[in-house]
């Protein structure tokens, strides 16, 4: 059920590993919000079209936006949050640009509008 997104700006994206993050965000996901790994599913997005601050071509950021199931304590999100950011951050070699922005977001999903199918393929 876990529903995240990793946006990151271009000029970054040789210096985070966002596929070996993305192992980490899974495991962190199925820790901390009690979920099996087979329901997390990220998308990654690099942005080549960002305007930060400035403008300055020198800036730089990388977001995580998690959907999570409605009715979690505050604290379970809370620790989650900072448990991905401090991910984020391990899978980024030195940034040595301008500003770097590493944020995360994590966001309830209505579970009475959330809807799903899975087809399984035996022969796979």
């Amino acid at each position: 059920m876990p529903q995240a997104s990793v946006e990151y700006s271009s000029n970054v994206a040789e210096l985070f590993d966002v596929h070996g993050f993305t192992q980490v965000l899974h495991a962190e996901l199925v820790e901390l919000t009690d979920t099996d790994l087979q329901s997390c599913k990220t998308r990654l997005i690099e942005l080549n079209d960002v305007v930060i601050g400035d403008g300055s071509p020198n800036n730089a950021m990388v977001h995580v936006d998690i959907g999570i199931f409605s009715g979690r304590p505050p604290q379970q999100k809370t620790d989650l949050g900072k448990s991905v950011l401090a991910a984020a951050m391990s899978f980024l070699r030195e940034w040595q640009g301008g500003n770097l922005q590493v944020t995360v977001a994590v966001n309830d999903l209505d579970i009475d509008n959330y809807h799903k199918i899975e087809i399984q393929n035996s022969k796979a």
